[in-house]
């Protein structure tokens, strides 16, 4: 059963990249990089660099199809991880495993 669930996981990383990819085009924010100047000193400019909050909500929906067949499987073996117990971080706390896709 753990081979199945890792290659649920792989599965549904494998089928998230084109999502993440497809996003990061579409939602970027500038971001300051910095460089060392010859004469001495630094010098800041702005690049578009993906916006990682704006990705995750815009991939919020594919990500969890995505990932539904690894949850179900892992929940269903990994019961101790159910329900309330299961913590994760985007956007402040939350428990993930109140959400459908995690039962």
């Amino acid at each position: 059963m753990e081979n199945e669930i890792k290659l649920a996981l792989k599965q549904a990383i494998l089928k998230s990249l084109p999502v993440f990819q497809k996003f990061c085009e579409q939602y970027q924010e500038p971001y300051r990089v910095w460089s060392k100047r010859k004469e001495g000193g630094w010098q800041g400019i702005y690049e578009q660099r993906p916006s990682a909050t704006q990705v995750f909500m815009a991939a919020e929906k594919h990500l969890q199809e995505n990932a539904s067949d690894f949850a179900n499987l892992f929940f269903s073996t990994y019961q101790e991880y159910g329900e309330g117990k299961l913590v994760g971080c985007y956007m402040g706390m939350e428990q993930i495993s109140s959400a459908r896709n995690f039962k």
